[in-house]
């Protein structure tokens, strides 16, 4: 699948607060995963993945590589509750798009991505959401190049993946 058509009709926002799609990332290569800031089972694992690539391709993160994390908590996980989460996890301003939206822009999205997920219509203080953990490595034309699902996988796998799309 095309990942910008995916995309193209759904704008997501950051964590700044401006609007976001796929296809603003157009020419470079994108890392794009599916979290929330409770999530206490599969997305720390997830995260730190991403953090090993951004530490192995440092130079290049931001100008060339763009890691785009969309959450799927609705209700909790709103501009400011991701920039916190980005300060605490490490995330590299500028190689980084924290997302969220409502509840109606994110099931299609994670239909048409064949994400798993137990997204409730209404998300109380202690929800957990149940997903699947999913890294998409995404080429620097916004083709889907390969799915990294689980975290059982030497982060260097993702990180050669990532360099070799770079350097494509």
């Amino acid at each position: 699948h095309d990942i910008p058509t995916l995309m193209d009709c759904v704008e997501l926002t950051d964590e700044e607060g401006a609007p976001f799609s796929l296809r603003d990332a157009r020419g470079k290569v994108v890392c794009l995963t599916f979290f929330y800031t409770h999530c206490m089972h599969t997305c720390p694992g997830q995260m730190r993945k991403l953090l090993a690539v951004q530490e192995a391709l440092a130079d290049r993160l931001g100008p060339e590589l763009l890691m785009v994390a969309v959450s799927l908590d609705f209700a909790r996980d709103d501009g400011p509750a991701l920039r916190e989460y980005g300060v605490r996890l490490g995330a590299k301003r500028g190689g980084w798009k924290l997302l969220h939206g409502t509840r109606a822009e994110l099931v299609p999205m994670l239909q048409r991505y064949g994400v798993a997920f137990g997204l409730p219509e209404v998300i109380r203080p202690t929800s957990q959401i149940g997903h699947s953990a999913l890294i998409v490595a995404v080429d620097r034309e916004g083709r889907r190049a390969q799915d990294f699902y689980g975290t059982d996988y030497p982060d260097a796998a993702l990180t050669a993946r990532v360099r070799e799309l770079l350097d494509e």
